[in-house]
């Protein structure tokens, strides 16, 4: 079972397995971690729009996020989806990027950023709800509407 957010819960139920005898205590349960760390520019490239990182990184974000394999023409939807729920956890987030031209411009941007008290990186855990569509009649859709 996937809670919201948190992680996967694993319920077992309190049978002692050498001796099949059930134990007064009921139902087990452990929650298993999920998040997972991403850097700043990775995190802000979602939460901007901007890219701020490489596209494999948006990739490695939005996958992990949504738990999907994501198609290019996904990502704008996934990122629409994550969006809300990186900014309620990281409100600090909701920056405006001034427009840059370079690597070196979006080097020094994200290094200005540290300065000021930003975190280098970002512990995230994935987004529920995430609508699942096949990615080729995702397409045919998107491609229909035009």
């Amino acid at each position: 079972m996937i809670t919201s957010s948190v992680g996967i819960e694993e319920t077992h139920d309190a049978t002692n397995v050498k001796s099949g005898v059930r134990l007064p205590y009921g139902t087990l349960t452990r929650k298993v971690n999920m998040s997972k760390t991403f850097t700043l520019g990775e995190v802000l490239t979602v939460t901007t729009g901007y890219l701020l990182s490489n596209v494999d990184s948006l990739y490695s974000v939005l996958n992990y996020l949504t738990g999907s394999e994501l198609y290019t023409h996904q990502l704008p939807r996934a990122a629409d989806h994550a969006r809300p729920a990186l900014l309620e956890a990281y409100p600090e987030l909701d920056v405006d990027v001034p427009e840059l031209k370079t690597e070196e411009e979006v080097d020094s941007y994200l290094n200005d950023l540290l300065a000021k008290g930003f975190k280098n990186e970002y512990e995230l855990e994935p987004v529920p709800n995430f609508e699942q569509i096949d990615p080729l009649l995702e397409l045919v859709k998107m491609m229909n509407k035009e």
